[in-house]
């Protein structure tokens, strides 16, 4: 299992993007592209306005995926990897310190944003998915991707 974990958040430290799956109304599926994310091991946070549609598909299925596929990949050594858990919006001040400078390394700008303390008028928010099950796939060692229940 600690490889399938070290190996997830290697990969997730080195992808540029995500691709976000929430559901909301009628359960029709939603996917968006999260260049604002950042890992704290295998949980996850990433950052978005107050008044988008995954906020509100959120709030009504906190369940969510967040999918890392880097570009360019050869077939034969194709890697993936899916992180599926419960997304909630980070309130505690601490917390939101640690996310913001991490999510900073992709997304500066939410740096200068949170020292001029404009989080909240910026309508800025910040969630973190608490990992259920990590999904990952390298075809390089497996045909079938090895899913770890956390």
């Amino acid at each position: 299992m600690s490889n399938v974990i070290d190996d997830a958040k290697w990969y997730i430290e080195s992808s540029q993007l995500g691709i976000l799956a929430t559901t909301g109304k009628n359960n029709i599926p939603k996917l968006r592209v999260i260049r604002g994310f950042a890992n704290d091991g295998i949980n996850l946070y990433f950052v978005t306005n107050k008044d988008t549609e995954k906020v509100e598909n959120i709030n009504e299925n906190p369940n969510v995926t967040l999918f890392f596929q880097n570009e360019g990949q050869d077939f034969g050594s194709f890697t993936n990897l899916s992180v599926t858990g419960i997304a909630k919006v980070v309130k505690d001040k601490d917390e939101i310190n640690k996310a913001v400078d991490a999510i900073s390394v992709r997304h500066p700008k939410l740096k200068k944003t949170a020292d001029d303390n404009q989080l909240d008028i910026s309508g800025t928010l910040i969630y973190k998915i608490d990992a259920k099950s990590v999904k990952f796939l390298d075809r390089e060692k497996s045909n079938e991707a090895e899913v770890v229940n956390l």
